[in-house]
């Protein structure tokens, strides 16, 4: 597994343990539900509506404030994952600025689950990361290993 696919596994491992009891929590309900109101029996009384019916405060309450904590934690980490590196990721590193912006093409090599970005300016330096160059129209050469 290569350095971004563990790094994109371990934040699935988090949102599925953040999902886990969300999970739980919506099938016992489910069970709970069918279970106390299912149809009318025979002699049982009809449901009442009005005061009675009304939710419990602190339940309501203790539900929006769950909702919102894993929906923004949930967020964030879908963030991290689809932008690992963050902005700073398509900057180039100082010293390669000049050498890059000489020549703006990018030999990539698709490979499963990496990708290697060959420079011909430096001869075939090849890196894990892309690196480029701000404002700059690149050509991107594709090609991939089977």
């Amino acid at each position: 597994m290569t350095s971004s696919a563990s790094g994109a596994q371990f934040d699935f491992n988090i949102l599925f343990l953040i999902a886990l009891p969300v999970v739980l929590a919506v099938w016992v309900y489910w069970a709970y539900a069918l279970i106390v109101w299912r149809g009318s029996r025979a002699g049982a009384p009809e449901p009442e509506g009005g005061p009675k019916a009304r939710g419990h405060f602190g339940i309501q309450v203790a539900w929006i404030v769950t909702t919102t904590v894993i929906v923004s934690a949930c967020s964030s980490s879908a963030r991290r994952l689809i932008v690992p590196a963050g902005p700073a990721a398509v900057r180039a590193e100082p010293h390669l600025d000049a050498h890059i912006a000489r020549r703006p093409s990018v030999q990539v090599i698709a490979q499963q689950w990496q990708f290697i970005y060959r420079y011909p300016t430096f001869g075939g330096f090849e890196s894990r990361q892309l690196m480029l160059p701000l404002d700059t129209t690149i050509a991107f050469h594709v090609t991939s290993l089977t």
